[in-house]
């Protein structure tokens, strides 16, 4: 029998506090806890279970996440130690700490040594397709989700009108999805921010977008609630005019867009992980969950990186049998599922 001590976050609360949130204020409860939370509590209460199934003595700890510290750790002195939304070089645990994170999908949480998405131990591994073939039985089961426009964020019902479709020959389209230039995963999984990302991208576009026949199809985060991206928009079109791209509203359903695109480019976003359901080519500019299956592309070569994703556009047949291989390897290795903690018995 193990000790197993489980910390909690609060759910009817921000996970950041004051400082972290740059307000004055502390955070304020929700009126009504947002479908995404409810997860966390599903996931607490299957981790517990799944441990009692073991003979495990478990300690849930429900505190604010911003006020779970090391210390409480160490006081609790349990074998097991799960940890919420941290990593451990920030967090400081313990080898007992287990860090935990919810992903894309929002029932399915990851659990990790070191962190997740591109801080995580996982990140760093290489993957032995051949036996994580499944034949796409996974990747076919969360393709039927992409079918019917479901994804992490709750959308309006609204489909993205291709301008281009019309065109008799349509130009080469690649989705851009901004990512929040505070975000987490941008400040510590990549070695590029959101400005010098958006201003190499749209330069490149409005300089060869013509002549190479591609168009940027720039999407908004759909959190974006203080239009953090605009400014920093605004800042780059007060200098320059650009051309050869066009802007999507945030709250346009992702998968719609990334049905009618050819590639997509992003610093590390969970966008990722959904695009390969549509079996398009995928270019990263910094570290996330999918470093083993996606290539890395780098900002100063962007006509080589152009280059791959056309080739890869028509040539995919490895790309695609990767794209499997990872849905089956990250959903059932890497994953623990909110919904059904008895598989893991």
């Amino acid at each position: 029998m193990k000790k197993v001590c489980i910390f909690k976050p609060r759910l009817d609360i921000g996970f950041k506090s004051a400082e972290e949130s740059e307000c004055n204020d502390s955070p304020k409860p929700f009126k009504q806890l947002p479908p995404i939370r409810q997860h966390w509590a599903r996931f607490v209460n299957e981790l517990k279970d799944y441990h009692h199934r073991k003979g495990d003595d478990v300690k849930i700890v429900e505190l604010p996440r911003f006020k779970i510290k090391k210390n409480l750790v160490e006081k609790e002195n349990a074998d097991i130690t799960y940890i919420p939304h941290f990593e451990k070089k920030d967090f400081g645990g313990n080898d007992s700490c287990v860090y935990y994170h919810q992903t894309v999908f929002p029932s399915l949480f990851t659990l990790d040594s070191k962190g997740f998405a591109g801080g995580s131990e996982y990140s760093e591994k290489s993957i032995d397709f051949t036996k994580w073939d499944d034949g796409g039985k996974t990747f076919e089961l969360y393709k039927k989700r992409a079918d019917s426009l479901i994804s992490k964020y709750e959308y309006k019902s609204v489909k993205w009108k291709n301008p281009y479709k019309k065109e008799s020959e349509s130009p080469f389209l690649i989705l851009v999805p901004f990512q929040l230039p505070d975000d987490y995963v941008i400040k510590n999984h990549s070695k590029i921010l959101v400005d010098e990302f958006i201003l190499k991208l749209t330069r490149f576009a409005h300089r060869y977008g013509s002549s190479r026949n591609f168009r940027l199809v720039i999407k908004h985060h759909p959190q974006d609630t203080k239009f953090k991206i605009d400014k920093i928009l605004k800042q780059v079109f007060k200098q320059n005019t650009f051309n050869n791209m066009v802007f999507v509203d945030k709250d346009v359903n992702i998968h719609s867009v990334l049905e009618q695109v050819d590639a997509v480019y992003l610093i590390n976003s969970g966008v990722g992980i959904e695009a390969m359901l549509h079996d398009i080519p995928i270019i990263r500019f910094g570290d996330a969950d999918y470093n083993c299956v996606i290539p890395k592309g780098n900002i100063d070569e962007l006509e080589s990186v152009l280059k791959t994703v056309k080739i890869l556009r028509h040539k995919n047949e490895n790309m695609k049998v990767a794209y499997r291989c990872f849905y089956n390897w990250f959903i059932n290795n890497i994953c623990f599922d909110s919904n059904n903690g008895e598989k893991y018995d």
